[in-house]
């Protein structure tokens, strides 16, 4: 264990909506110089990753508790998405610095209670009676 820890409340936040958790740690940062609470997003799975920092609260030392309370303010976009290829992830993380060592809670912005699920629909567009691919490469 890190001995650095951040929760968010909910595990999906509509867009709007607020944001809130607690960060903590323990004495091993004592001589951490500042933190770092970080809204942010990334993408996962097959190519290229993306990663945006969207907002960032900073703790000087002297000015930081633990625990410490935080809010943000849900973003409208990108909202979160599950593929078979990528796929997009919302997080709160907690950065110590100068060591730069951090922790992160994960959670979902969508309109439901879940990410959205990006699927292949080619068998059931077969099972309707297309005739063929409705995407294909090269030349026709």
């Amino acid at each position: 264990m890190s001995g650095l820890t951040v929760k968010v409340e909910q595990e999906a936040y509509r867009p709007g909506e607020i944001i809130r958790g607690t960060c903590a740690w323990t004495d091993a940062f004592e001589h951490a110089e500042s933190f770092a609470i970080r809204l942010v997003w990334f993408t996962s799975g097959k190519g290229d990753r993306d990663f945006r920092t969207v907002a960032e609260i900073e703790l000087p030392m002297a000015e930081a508790r633990s625990p410490e309370s935080f809010e943000f303010v849900s973003p409208h976009r990108p909202l979160s998405f599950t593929g078979q290829l990528i796929s997009l992830q919302w997080s709160v993380e907690v950065v110590a610095f100068p060591s730069k060592r951090s922790a992160r809670a994960d959670f979902a912005v969508t309109h439901g209670e879940e990410p959205i699920a990006l699927t292949d629909k080619s068998d059931e567009a077969t099972e309707l009676g297309a005739k063929r691919a409705w995407f294909r490469m090269g030349k026709v």
